[in-house]
């Protein structure tokens, strides 16, 4: 909890140096899936964006069950979000900075800069679980937020914590 709370108070920094307001809201996967709540989510969303904020989502995993919970779902929850509002971009936050086509601490790995649309990522090896022992999406969670974001339209930056003002440039 203590590197995402870091990571959200950098980010709120980074947009603040913007002069950009930020709010946050939790959601849970069940909510995009009942149109009813979906609705009054997108609206929301969309007022906050409206009155010039940007929204920082999270999975609010306080109000849903065990079973609907995907904790480690949080970047393929917010690239559905990215679909729902026709969002133009999607950062997501990692403990590492890049995607790598393998391990980011193997000698010689340097980050891949682009990755087009529809590209298989063929000789890319990509782990279920964060080697910085954090989170337990990973590479592979990365990966298929910014599959599922891209296929809507939306550009998509996956940088750490620490580089994500460096990324908005």
């Amino acid at each position: 909890a203590r590197v995402i709370a870091r990571g959200v108070e950098l980010y709120l920094d980074a947009l603040a140096a913007r002069g950009l307001l930020s709010a946050q809201a939790m959601v849970t996967a069940a909510a995009l899936d009942d149109p009813g709540r979906f609705l009054r989510l997108r609206h929301t969303i969309m007022t906050l964006l409206d009155y010039g904020a940007v929204p920082l989502l999270g999975e609010n995993q306080a109000v849903c069950g065990e079973e609907l919970c995907a904790t480690d779902q949080n970047d393929v929850l917010a690239a559905r979000v990215t679909r729902l509002v026709e969002a133009d971009l999607l950062v997501l936050l990692s403990a590492v900075d890049a995607l790598y086509p393998g391990p980011p601490q193997r000698p010689g790995a340097e980050p891949i800069a682009h990755v087009a649309l529809g590209d298989p990522l063929a000789g890319v090896e990509i782990g279920s679980v964060g080697s910085a022992g954090v989170g337990t999406g990973g590479a592979q969670t990365k990966v298929s937020a910014a599959r599922h974001a891209a296929e809507a339209g939306t550009a998509v930056i996956v940088t750490s914590t620490a580089r994500v003002a460096d990324a908005l440039n």
